[in-house]
């Protein structure tokens, strides 16, 4: 499981097959309710914050923007090689993408289809995710690697002054992140491990560290794959893998990530990608 995705009111929730179909099921019953099918792995997947745009990024290098009620394509764009992250900006005019290739971001524009900006992340190889933000006055985009978290302009491509140095997470080892409501970051590890990172604090009192392992201990999570918050019904969804079992989605509250709400088993011969 690798990324997943919530619509603007938390009301579905979307995710991808390696076999590269698209589900969006019902975060109340649990039930698929809409999907579509892609030509290649599916990587990543985002949502507009309207609700009405569905974007994917494909293994082939591939990333369509889909009318989520009809599925069909509005707009797509080819890069040279895989696509790892992507994410449509609020209000849907701008989608950021991930090249694996060199790791730069692009920002693409959604109805002309050019690329915008290009953001060049130093010292880095290995962009994990980017996401969209307008926690801080401007919007940025932020994205994740091996050593840490960075934020940009999205209208510049450089730099936000005041979170010049980013966050370290090289003792985390985190594989993906969302942003959470007033200023806080969920980031994912390889060990199966949340991290609650408050970039306002101090470096020292920065995370906090949650299990998201079962208490009967039947549900061991070994790799969370993806992250999605809806801070409209204030619902965090967390894409894992399980010790011995099938992948799962969970669903948590943003004010209480401790306690578990919900699980969704996937019930598969393939991983679920996204």
């Amino acid at each position: 499981v690798r990324s997943v995705a919530f619509d603007c009111l938390g009301r579905l929730l979307c995710s991808g097959d390696d076999d590269g179909s698209v589900q969006l099921r019902s975060t109340v019953t649990g039930k698929v309710i809409r999907k579509f099918r892609v030509d290649s792995k599916v990587r990543c997947l985002s949502l507009s914050s309207d609700g009405k745009q569905i974007a994917s990024s494909h293994a082939s290098g591939l990333i369509q923007v889909r009318n989520i009620e009809t599925c069909e394509v509005i707009a797509e764009y080819t890069h040279k090689e895989s696509v790892r992250a992507v994410c449509l900006a609020p209000g849907g005019r701008q989608i950021a993408a991930v090249d694996s290739a060199n790791s730069n971001v692009v920002l693409h524009d959604v109805n002309a289809g050019n690329a915008m900006v290009k953001i060049t992340v130093e010292n880095s190889n290995s962009v994990r995710g980017v996401a969209f933000s307008l926690h801080f006055g401007l919007p940025l985009v932020s994205t994740l690697d091996s050593s840490g978290m960075n934020f940009f302009r999205a209208d510049t491509g450089r730099k936000h002054p005041k979170f010049k140095n980013g966050i370290k997470t090289t003792d985390y080892d985190c594989r993906n992140f969302a942003f959470l409501p007033g200023g806080k970051i969920a980031a994912g590890s390889q060990d199966g491990k949340l991290y609650v990172f408050d970039i306002k604090a101090e470096p020292k009192e920065q995370s906090v560290k949650i299990s998201l392992d079962s208490e009967d201990g039947k549900s061991t999570k070994t790799c969370i794959r993806s992250i999605c918050c809806s801070s409209v019904v204030g619902l965090v969804a967390i894409a894992a893998d399980v010790r011995r079992g099938n992948n799962v989605i969970v669903l948590r509250a943003v004010k209480d990530l401790k306690t578990p709400l919900r699980e969704f088993e996937h019930h598969s011969s393939n991983n679920i990608l996204c």
